[in-house]
């Protein structure tokens, strides 16, 4: 099966510190191919890697080459380490703890951890492979944020199950209204994209001066509103920069940062939703 790898080494503390940490991974991406089991589960609890053969060494959705892995996240108190361990055991599977498992996070200390198994058969098309990712999610009570075709994973603590003699996970086949959808969506951003058109709602918030107390959450969401649209980060930050509310001003280093973080986080949600 063929995976992506980035050679960059994975910092656990500034992973923590830096809600950004993603942004390092953008470029640099390697394809490889993974024929043992326990490699596998090497690369798991060593490496930054995507379920996603990428094309071009970039993460992004238009490099998506096709993905043989479902990866899902789990850190729901309902759903215990244990519980899923018994319910996968005749799948062929890796399960590995997380990096905050049993640690206090947002005042919930659970089991965290990572399942991922095969798919009976290689997914090329984007929207089936997220189609089956919001299916099987759902019914788990996965971590939704991590069903996009540019997902990247940071290594597991240690695999703590692995099975490689089991079934593999069945690929569904999407509903023609499922598919109608996406359709209509990615055609509407296609004509935004083309004709660098920023919806009104959005332009609006870049017409006026937002105040200091809310400027981290505006551009959230207006970087997750343009994510869909066709938008990359930095044509969002360089609009955030040009709007009304920095307009001549003196921009420091933590400034910027404060803004690439907030859309960052917009476009990983925006993207997500989609």
């Amino acid at each position: 099966m063929i995976i992506s790898i980035h050679p960059r080494p994975y910092d656990v503390e500034l992973a923590r510190s830096d809600r950004a940490y993603a942004r390092h991974f953008a470029v640099g991406w390697r394809q490889a191919e993974v024929r043992r089991g326990a490699l596998f589960a090497e690369i798991l609890t060593t490496s930054v890697w995507s379920p996603a053969a990428m094309t071009g060494g970039r993460r992004c959705k238009e490099a998506f080459g096709g993905a043989r892995l479902l990866a899902l996240d789990f850190e729901n108190p309902e759903y215990p380490l244990a519980q899923a361990i018994n319910e996968w055991c005749d799948t062929v599977h890796w399960i590995g703890t997380t990096r905050n498992h049993q640690r206090e996070k947002g005042g919930i200390t659970c089991d965290r951890f990572r399942l991922v198994v095969p798919w009976a058969e290689t997914i090329t098309d984007a929207d089936v492979y997220q189609y089956n990712y919001k299916v099987i999610g759902d019914r788990y009570g996965a971590d939704m944020q991590c069903n996009d075709t540019a997902r990247l994973f940071f290594p597991c603590q240690q695999v703590v199950s692995m099975n490689l003699e089991g079934e593999f996970q069945l690929v569904l086949t999407p509903p023609a209204e499922w598919m109608d959808r996406k359709l209509r969506y990615q055609q509407r951003s296609e004509t935004y994209q083309r004709a660098g058109f920023i919806p009104g709602f959005v332009r609006r918030k870049l017409e006026v001066s937002i105040p200091t107390g809310k400027r981290n959450i505006t551009w959230y969401g207006l970087a997750k509103d343009l994510a869909g649209h066709g938008f990359s980060q930095f044509e969002i930050v360089q609009m955030i920069l040009a709007s009304v509310t920095y307009r001549g001003a003196v921009m420091s280093r933590g400034l910027i940062k404060e803004i690439e973080d907030a859309t960052a986080r917009g476009m990983k949600d925006g993207l997500q939703t989609r």
